[in-house]
């Protein structure tokens, strides 16, 4: 068996079968027994097959210089133009929706797009509003609470791809990222929305001064990440230039 393409286009398919006694464990144990052949398998979508799904999160790792900005607007601009991928696949023209740190976007960001010829009419971006707390007015609220704005804008916009660049600076105040269940706790409801709408998040993640070890285990924060659908892309020397740039860990 192919265990790849078996992954990329889902396992077979079938009923839930339950524990006879599923009720009297649930309420007993707070768990019960489901068979594992009766389980229904999940497919799995790409918005570029092999590097970026759908219905979950891509994770954009690299050090600082190292190309990850000009790999995000040459993507954004083969989505909403629909231009081929390096390996000559094409994609539907599609609406981007990006949260980008405001020192950063018409500096890098905008220059960039343009450069890449990026459908900058399909590209919108996030800008925060923080406001006094003083009951008066809206305070724009880091993941998890943020979850909110992500589903409204993303709707609104009708996006297929959401860009956090970087992630982390759009955790609530004082997120420990080192800390597993803080960094889950943020994540699980952007995982869940993107699984919902079937639609693609990318987040950008430092890598630590670490120079062995896989790009998953680098990233800043990154046990937690084990443990969401997940498919971690490291940007090394250009990763614009060929797909071998850009490998999966």
């Amino acid at each position: 068996m192919d265990a790849r393409r078996e992954f990329e286009h889902g396992f077979g398919k079938g009923k839930v079968l339950e524990h006879d006694a599923c009720d009297g464990d649930a309420q007993r144990y707070g768990a019960r027994l489901i068979g594992a052949d009766r389980l229904k398998g999940r497919h799995i979508d790409f918005l570029w097959r092999g590097f970026i799904i759908k219905g979950g999160l891509t994770f954009l790792a690299g050090d600082p210089g190292i190309g990850k900005g000009v790999f995000i607007a040459d993507l954004i601009a083969r989505i909403t133009t629909g231009r081929a991928f390096p390996d000559g696949s094409k994609p539907r023209r599609a609406n981007v929706l990006m949260y980008a740190l405001e020192e950063n976007r018409e500096a890098a960001l905008i220059p960039r797009l343009r450069a890449a010829r990026a459908d900058l009419r399909r590209v919108k971006i996030v800008q925060p509003e923080r406001f006094e707390s003083n009951g008066a007015q809206p305070i724009f609220r880091g993941l998890p609470e943020g979850i909110s704005h992500v589903e409204h804008f993303a709707g609104e916009v009708d996006a297929t791809l959401v860009v956090f660049d970087p992630v982390i600076d759009f955790f609530a105040p004082k997120t420990d990222v080192n800390d597993e269940a803080a960094v889950r706790n943020a994540l699980n409801p952007l995982v869940s929305y993107a699984e919902r709408r079937n639609i693609a998040v990318l987040c950008v993640r430092h890598l630590n001064k670490k120079s062995e070890g896989r790009a998953l285990y680098r990233m800043l924060g990154s046990t937690p990440l084990c443990n969401c659908r997940v498919r971690s892309c490291s940007s090394l020397k250009n990763p614009v230039s060929r797909i071998g740039g850009c490998y999966t860990a």
